[in-house]
């Protein structure tokens, strides 16, 4: 008899289904998901997130080109950004199952583990290193 996978369990399928790779990216789209629809431009978003406005900057557009979230054109220098209206439920419910893990201090630190792993992983391809 085959038994379910818990949530944490999943966490780096989940990852992998949105396209998240680096903790900037999720960051900003939990920041995205908790305050709806935002009004503001990288450099906002970054101070209220911890970050330099350059990886914010690179979080957005990769959250927007991986369809997670919707930008908004530039007008005066902000955009509206919120998470993507025609996100497929089966990416939306790995989204949501994803933000309940990481609702406190030990989830968020699977969801970071997790994430650092894939980019140990990278960075050990990019440096010729693999196990043997």
């Amino acid at each position: 008899m085959a038994t379910e996978k818990s949530d944490i369990e999943l966490i780096p399928e989940r990852l992998q289904i949105l396209g998240i790779s680096l903790v900037s990216e999720w960051d900003v789209l939990t920041f995205v998901h908790r305050h709806g629809t935002s009004l503001g431009n990288a450099a906002q978003i970054a101070r209220f997130i911890g970050y330099d406005s350059s990886a914010t900057a690179a979080a957005l557009r990769t959250l927007d080109a991986r369809g997670l979230i919707e930008r908004s054109r530039v007008s005066q220098g902000i955009r509206l950004y919120q998470i993507s209206t025609s996100l497929d439920s089966s990416r939306r419910s790995c989204l949501l199952k994803l933000v309940n893990v990481a609702q406190d201090r030990a989830g968020r630190l699977l969801v970071i583990k997790n994430l650092r792993a894939v980019a140990q992983v990278r960075r050990d391809q990019r440096s010729g290193l693999g196990l043997v």
